[in-house]
């Protein structure tokens, strides 16, 4: 609260670790939720993990202070989430950092968020500062409920969860959602063409070549929001075939360059 706030509570007879706040601190909301991102190369189930093997993920979530429209606004327990280094990616098959939104029931108004890891499997865990492995998502100081639960990422399109997920008894048990399974899992009113990208038969995940993290992906209009010319900067922006070895929105595929031409389809982003 603000400075010299206050806060009372009376009844208590036996104390504890404790600690003083507004928000239920103690509400783990644990989540199991898949996606998968059009993007990097699907096989067989699992997304390629080229920016974990070239350790070009950054230890620190990428999303605090990021721009997009909507912006990349942390609240609640989200923010500077971090693991302990690089290394830590390519042991657990982590693809990248994801945005992970909580909404309210009513309004659908985001009431909390979390960077979270996504896996090369789709699942969406939690990072992990001792590096000793991944767990489900922990989505913390929020009362259990009914929410909606939203899925951002930051050169994909994002996906909303069609209906309210009850995470009443998320604080003892893993509540899953499936993004992957089928295009009615992500909501569709007033979106163009289909709410998810189909990466295989019958697998979804959410549509890529969204250089500038806004709610579309376009290949004409205004510099700022056209995705193509921001391609084609970041690929003219040093010698051809252009910049290897970066962490970059115009990186479409997730392999570490942003390239125009190149072998086969799988090593061009556009």
């Amino acid at each position: 609260g603000t400075p010299n706030a206050s806060a009372t509570r009376t009844g208590i007879t036996n104390l504890g670790t404790f600690a003083v706040g507004f928000r239920p601190v103690l509400s783990p909301l644990l989540t199991n939720t898949k996606i998968y991102l059009q993007g990097p190369q699907y096989t067989a189930g699992n997304m390629a993990t080229s920016l974990a093997t070239k350790n070009l993920i950054p230890t620190t979530e990428p999303y605090t202070g990021m721009t997009g429209t909507p912006a990349f606004t942390h609240s609640g327990s989200g923010g500077g989430e971090t693991v302990a280094n690089t290394a830590f990616f390519s042991t657990n098959s982590i693809v990248d950092w994801i945005f992970v939104e909580l909404r309210d029931a009513g309004t659908g108004a985001v009431v909390s968020t979390r960077s979270a890891l996504l896996k090369n499997d789709g699942s969406i865990v939690e990072p992990d500062a001792a590096g000793t492995g991944v767990t489900p998502l922990s989505i913390g100081g929020n009362a259990p409920g009914n929410y909606y639960l939203s899925v951002r990422h930051r050169n994909h399109l994002a996906a909303r969860s069609t209906a309210v997920i009850d995470y009443t008894a998320a604080k003892t048990t893993v509540k899953a959602y499936d993004f992957t399974t089928a295009l009615s899992s992500a909501y569709s009113v007033g979106i163009t063409n289909s709410p998810l990208a189909t990466v295989s038969a019958g697998v979804f995940g959410l549509w890529s070549i969204n250089a500038n993290s806004d709610r579309t992906s376009k290949k004409i209009g205004s510099a700022s929001t056209n995705d193509y010319s921001l391609f084609q900067t970041s690929v003219n922006s040093v010698a051809s075939p252009g910049p290897t070895n970066v962490y970059a929105k115009e990186d479409f595929n997730m392999d570490g360059n942003v390239r125009k031409t190149g072998a086969s389809a799988n090593t061009n982003d556009y």
